[in-house]
């Protein structure tokens, strides 16, 4: 995910980022769904350092597979199959063999828009989204960092090998997946949001605006006032778990003033 015109982040705590300057910055990017648990989600990195300190890191048979799994397979649609792969470009390999042709991430749609049973499509969590519909998911899973390993949720065809991936790692997912399958029932806290301009589904937003100047142009005014949109309209911002009233109402009259009036 790549934070356009952002400067260099000294740190990221809960849901905002702090630039060398100081300045804080609400992020509603969330490195694509992948920080939905904030940057530091809780218990995460204390798993990682105790794995690491274990030496852990190359990729041997561990315990964590099957509890990753079961707790995977407890967010998904009935008669999934869990495949994990050591990185997205593996998963997006092993998509493709199912599909028979190459795709790419542009190819992954996102669950709101599609129709089709074998388009590729992100599972998103807190959504009342019936994944059933399709056969091929990629779980965006709140692991910030893209060097996360990548599990597939099929459906209704011979999944292709699963990599081999380390325990380090599947600590992490597995805690997450744990945390993610006991907040299923997860309220709808952000009912209060009110946003023209925006099309929305739980805490996912998408823009109005197609055109990629017109959403550039968007998503800068946003950033001047400290606002992190996703760079990309096709792909969500996403409302964070952990905000204070004068920023709900910040973003509200950014929403209003930019993207309700559609300029």
């Amino acid at each position: 995910m790549n934070y356009a015109g952002l400067p260099p982040i000294r740190r990221a705590r809960d849901y905002h980022l702090y630039d060398r300057g100081g300045r804080r910055y609400l992020d509603l990017c969330l490195a694509g769904g992948r920080a939905l648990l904030g940057h530091k989600p809780r218990g995460l990195y204390k798993i990682l350092k105790n794995e690491f300190q274990k030496g852990l890191a190359a990729e041997f048979p561990t315990a964590f597979e099957k509890r990753f799994e079961k707790a995977l397979l407890g967010l998904a649609p009935p008669g999934c199959t869990v495949r994990l792969y050591a990185s997205f470009d593996s998963a997006l390999g092993a998509a493709g063999t199912i599909l028979g042709r190459t795709i790419t991430g542009a190819d992954i749609l996102e669950p709101f828009f599609a129709a089709g049973k074998w388009t590729p499509v992100y599972y998103r969590p807190f959504t009342n989204i019936d994944y059933s519909r399709f056969s091929i998911l990629f779980p965006v899973l709140p692991f910030p960092g893209n060097f996360a390993p990548q599990p597939l949720l099929l459906r209704e065809q011979a999944p292709p090998p699963g990599d081999a991936v380390s325990p380090l790692l599947l600590a992490g997912l597995a805690r997450l997946a744990e945390e993610l399958k006991n907040g299923l029932e997860f309220p709808d806290m952000w009912k209060e949001w009110r946003l023209p301009g925006w099309k929305r589904f739980g805490c996912y937003c998408f823009p109005p605006l197609e055109a990629e100047e017109a959403y550039a142009r968007a998503y800068s005014r946003f950033l001047e006032e400290g606002i992190v949109l996703s760079p990309q309209a096709r792909r969500p911002s996403i409302l964070p778990r952990l905000y204070s009233p004068g920023e709900r109402r910040l973003v509200e009259r950014l929403s209003e003033r930019i993207l309700g009036s559609g300029t």
